[in-house]
């Protein structure tokens, strides 16, 4: 039986934890006892020796009898916090985990400077809506949708959303990925079910008995939902837009592959505390204005696209697939970022500028003299223009023999 005051209960509980073999006994009890209790912490410490009443004491057996059984705490308290806000749990949803907190960062991150322009945003299989909820707390002129299959699922989400005061920008359907959705969105997010199906019995008993198996069975490979997703995104994603998702630890490299067959490319990624790949953010091809060297670059009549800084400060190589490489030298410059062959026909004839709005460049064969103006346009000192164009081409010359 549960003590009659603050301290003796936290340690009876946390001796009970201890001995059952719970991870964290210790944060485990405390969280337990504040809930019942209303005692935090510091009110433990301060007064160890306050009477628990024998309702608490009967509501705090019960948990500890729930906690033993493998109800993990946040489903006995019915809430969890994510991103600094609260969220209500249900049966037909996830529990959230700190690693989905990789995703909103990420999405945040790219929006930075965009948080109170209009923005339309899509979270498919949204469970408790964490996502969609903690993007438009932070995005004050954003709009969403949420979907998910769930009818439970979506009613929880609406709570959520009148709790922490979003509601009236966020709009909730049933719908299976993209099954029941229209139009185009700025952002499409989800942590879609990723654990392939031969895993999920070995998962420990607080995931695999508490969490809905729907929402965690991603089939045979734990990459079905991500197929869907890719299939669907094209059509409803806008063309300045991103998807961003929540993967598997070693997932990358398949979810990379499934969403570049549908015509995407990998702009960014996230880790988890852990060093683990947790977040995925894909642009449409040739649309990734961020993306950094080494990119693949655009074939469209012998120009090339959008091209960031080179983290090495004067050469990167490209592949052209079978086309063979073509060496590019970092200028300096505001405007032009390198300069290198043009694509042509199979071949790597003449030199190209490529520019960072990503416009045309106006010459395929520039000379000196077109870079110089170039560079003068952005103000630039001589000393940031490009080393001599012989010693350029000769370094060109020799890759080439070199191939």
């Amino acid at each position: 039986m549960v003590s009659s005051n603050l301290g003796g209960a936290l340690k009876h509980l946390r001796d009970a934890f201890s001995e059952a073999g719970i991870e964290t006994p210790e944060l485990d009890a405390r969280l337990l006892l504040e809930w019942v209790t209303g005692a935090d912490r510091l009110a433990v410490l301060k007064t160890p020796e306050r009477i628990v009443s024998e309702e608490e004491a009967e509501k705090l057996q019960d948990a500890l009898t729930r906690r033993l059984t493998g109800e993990p705490v946040h489903r006995i308290i019915g809430r969890r916090g994510f991103y600094g806000l609260e969220f209500e749990l249900s049966p037909e949803t996830l529990e959230p985990r700190p690693d989905t907190e990789c995703l909103v960062e990420l999405v945040l991150k790219r929006l930075k400077g965009r948080e109170e322009k209009t923005l339309s945003l899509l979270d498919l299989g949204t469970g408790t809506g964490i996502i969609a909820i903690s993007l438009l707390a932070n995005l004050p002129g954003a709009r969403a949708v949420a979907t998910d299959i769930s009818s439970g699922a979506l009613e929880t989400c609406g709570k959520n959303a009148a709790a922490n005061g979003v509601h009236s920008r966020l709009t909730c359907f049933q719908s299976n990925w993209f099954e029941s959705v229209e139009g185009e969105f700025d952002v499409i997010v989800s942590n879609p079910p990723y654990i392939s199906t031969h895993i999920i019995s070995g998962l420990s008993r607080e995931v695999r008995g508490f969490d809905p198996i729907v929402a965690l069975d991603g089939d045979a490979d734990g990459l079905e939902a991500y197929r869907a997703l890719a299939l669907g995104a094209q059509a409803h994603l806008a063309d300045e837009g991103f998807v961003a998702l929540e993967i598997g630890h070693d997932q990358r490299a398949s979810v990379k592959r499934i969403f570049e067959k549908s015509g995407f490319e990998l702009a960014e990624f996230a880790r988890d505390l852990g060093g683990n790949d947790r977040a995925l953010l894909f642009t449409k091809m040739g649309r990734s204005a961020t993306a950094k060297i080494p990119l693949g670059i655009r074939r469209q009549r012998g120009y090339l696209g959008i091209v960031e800084r080179s983290k090495r400060p004067f050469e990167s190589s490209f592949r052209f697939g079978q086309a063979g490489r073509a060496a590019f030298i970092s200028t300096g410059c505001p405007k032009i970022l390198c300069i290198g062959p043009a694509f042509r026909g199979g071949g790597l004839r003449g030199k190209c500028v490529v520019h960072r709005t990503g416009e045309r460049p106006k010459c395929l064969n520039p000379t000196k003299r077109d870079i110089d103006e170039a560079a003068a346009e952005q103000s630039e000192p001589a000393h940031a223009q490009p080393r001599p164009w012989r010693r350029q081409q000769r370094r060109w010359k020799q890759r080439r023999r070199r191939e």
